[in-house]
């Protein structure tokens, strides 16, 4: 019984990633001529998805691991580069029309200088998608009420879960690295409004996934405060900002 408690969560859990990101997909709008960043880019596989969605030629990477990056160039076409987005971003100011942050900004130790950063590099009326666990995710209150550990706040850069309901479904990595776990956590009131507090303009903010209800739950119940993921669609003034 409990074995296959296990691996429907499992399953709920892969197919509620995969189906995040085809939502983030949906907010994505064509614009051939757009200059698109995707920061913490992976080796590029969604990139490449996010390229075709757009319509653009101009579509760069940006992955912390360099063996990432080689994979995101030599496998999915995407030309990327190695930084850290803990620091500041390797671009001139206002170089891109969109930038996104897809199961990223949670693993930064310095939030507000990663957005004020997508701020710079965005130009005037660009946009930035972000893409999070919720912390007041359905999955957490219910850890919390029996007294475990959100799986979405670790308290370890080691490997285990500790204190949480049961073990993480998503693979770890057997050498984990600095910055591999979560370091800020955010809830749907809060995202929304640390990004209106460094000069963007909400545009959207939407939910996905209610662990442990099915899947299909998940597709008509859209209600973004207690969902697994939020993901935020907001835009820099075309003039006016904090730093215009």
């Amino acid at each position: 019984m409990l074995k296959s408690i296990k691996e429907y969560l499992r399953r709920l859990t892969a197919e509620t990633w995969l189906e995040n990101k085809y939502q983030l997909l949906s907010l994505l709008e064509v614009n051939s001529q757009a200059k698109v960043l995707d920061i913490g880019c992976g080796n590029g596989s969604f990139t490449r998805m996010m390229a075709d969605k757009i319509g653009s030629a101009y579509v760069l990477g940006m992955e912390i691991n360099q063996e990432l990056s080689r994979q995101a160039y030599e496998i999915n076409h995407i030309d990327a580069v190695t930084a850290d987005a803990g620091k500041k971003l390797p671009f001139s100011d206002r170089t891109f029309d969109l930038v996104v942050a897809n199961q990223l900004i949670e693993h930064l130790d310095d939030t507000d200088t990663f957005v004020k950063e997508v701020y710079r590099i965005l130009r005037p009326g660009g946009v930035c998608i972000c893409s999070t666990p919720n912390l007041a995710s359905l999955h957490n209150i219910i850890c919390l009420i029996l007294g475990y550990q959100p799986f979405t706040c670790h308290v370890s850069d080691e490997a285990e879960d500790y204190g949480t309901l049961f073990s993480s479904p998503f693979p770890r990595n057997p050498k984990p690295y600095h910055g591999e776990k979560h370091r800020r956590v955010f809830t749907a009131p809060s995202l929304k409004e640390f990004f209106e507090s460094h000069g963007f303009k909400c545009e959207s903010l939407v939910g996905f996934g209610y662990y442990p209800l099915p899947l299909a739950i998940g597709r008509y119940f859209r209600l973004a405060r207690y969902s697994a993921y939020l993901t935020i669609k907001v835009k820099k003034p075309s003039k006016g900002g904090l730093s215009d």
